[in-house]
């Protein structure tokens, strides 16, 4: 039971890691196109730079749960 449940944790962070590098590629994308297009700046949706500096965090948010999910702090057994 307990081997499944550390595959189910694995799979959740691996998920959520995609998830967040995904999300965070697409509005730095968004952000970068719609810079600069009169119809898009003077609309009712939010300015570009707040779609690239969410997009920014998502992806500094992919990177350290890779480096954590990677590399685990060593602990002592036991």
């Amino acid at each position: 039971m307990n081997d499944v449940l550390r595959a189910l944790g694995f799979g959740l962070v691996k998920l959520l890691i995609a998830v967040a590098a995904g999300v965070g590629t697409g509005l730095i994308v968004f952000g970068d196109r719609a810079e600069g297009r009169p119809e898009i700046m003077e609309g009712r949706i939010p300015p570009p730079e707040m779609f690239f500096s969410v997009g920014a965090g998502l992806l500094t948010t992919a990177a350290l749960l890779l480096v954590m999910f990677f590399f685990p702090r060593r602990t002592p057994r036991q």
